[in-house]
C-alpha cells in the first residue's frame, strides 16, 4: 500500500477516520527527521568549521546552548550524533568521508 500523498489541515480537529490520523501521523514524523537531519547537518559543518571560536565559544557544544539556548546536556548530545550521522571531509585531501554510523545516518535524512 502506498501512503498518500498529504498535507496536514490548519486545525488537525478537522481529520477524520484512521486512515487520515495514519497519514497526517506519517507526514508529521517525516518532517520532523527532516528538520532533525537538516540540523544535525549544519551542526557537523559548523563543527568541522570550528564556526563556535569566531563567535568566542570554546566549541560547539558551548556555541549551541548560547545561540539554541540548548542546555549543556541537549547540545552535547547534538554533537555527538551529529559527528556520529553526519559525513565530514579529510583534511589533507578534501575526500568525502562516511558519517561512523553510516547507516543509521542515511535511514535518518529524507532525501
Amino acid at each position: 500500500m502506498t501512503t498518500p500523498s498529504f498535507q496536514p489541515a490548519n486545525d488537525p480537529s478537522l481529520l477524520s477516520g484512521k486512515e487520515e490520523f495514519a497519514v497526517a501521523l506519517r507526514f508529521a514524523e517525516q518532517a520532523v527527521r527532516a528538520a532533525k537531519a537538516a540540523l544535525l547537518a549544519v551542526v557537523k559543518a559548523a563543527d568541522d568549521q570550528t564556526i563556535a571560536t569566531k563567535f568566542g565559544h570554546a566549541d560547539t557544544a558551548a556555541f549551541l546552548e548560547d545561540f539554541l539556548k540548548f542546555s549543556p546536556t541537549e547540545a552535547g548530545r547534538c554533537v555527538r550524533r551529529a559527528r556520529a550521522f553526519c559525513g565530514g571531509r579529510a583534511l589533507a585531501t578534501g575526500e568525502k568521508l562516511a558519517p561512523q554510523l553510516e547507516y543509521a545516518g542515511e535511514a535518518m535524512r529524507p532525501w
